[in-house]
């Protein structure tokens, strides 16, 4: 999951595994960032006189006109340009948002698979966990014995 939300798995397992998961996660949100960078979205107006592409990156990539769309008044003109750029603009948006769900799930949150599966690997940390609280109680009492036994009680 690429979002930055606490885990308490975190706190089950070793610093080695907490750190190749953050760094899992921090390749997974650079190629998730080169990939938004890298989108451009487009338009064309309906007479296909005018077009336009834009990114996040530069804005305004390319404005064609057709020699034809030079015949419209520069009103009518400068509205079909804005439309059209406004158009490219969102195909951009959209391209960005199918991004970001592919990556974070629809609502930006983890699928019910993804929690089903943490559920899971939470449940198996949680009884390794026990495991080991009643192997080191059993160790500590043991411990605890023989320094009872060295100080004579």
């Amino acid at each position: 999951m690429v979002s930055g939300s606490f885990d308490l798995g975190d706190e089950l397992r070793s610093p080695e595994e907490i750190f190749a998961a953050q760094r899992e996660q921090l390749e997974k949100a650079e190629e998730l960032q080169r990939r938004i960078g890298a989108v451009t979205g487009s338009a064309t107006s309906d007479d296909q006189r005018i077009s336009a592409s834009f990114s996040e990156a530069n804005g305004v990539e390319e404005l064609r006109l057709d020699p034809r769309a030079m015949r419209l008044a520069s009103e009518d003109l400068a509205a079909e340009i804005k439309r059209v750029v406004n158009a490219a603009l969102a195909d951009a948006q959209g391209q960005i948002q199918d991004l970001l769900n592919d990556a974070l799930g629809a609502d930006g949150q983890p699928s019910a698979q993804e929690i089903g599966e943490q559920a899971a690997e939470l449940q198996g940390s949680l009884d390794e966990l026990m495991r080991d609280s009643i192997r080191v109680d059993g160790e500590l009492t043991g411990i605890l014995e023989q320094i009872r036994k060295l100080a004579g009680e």
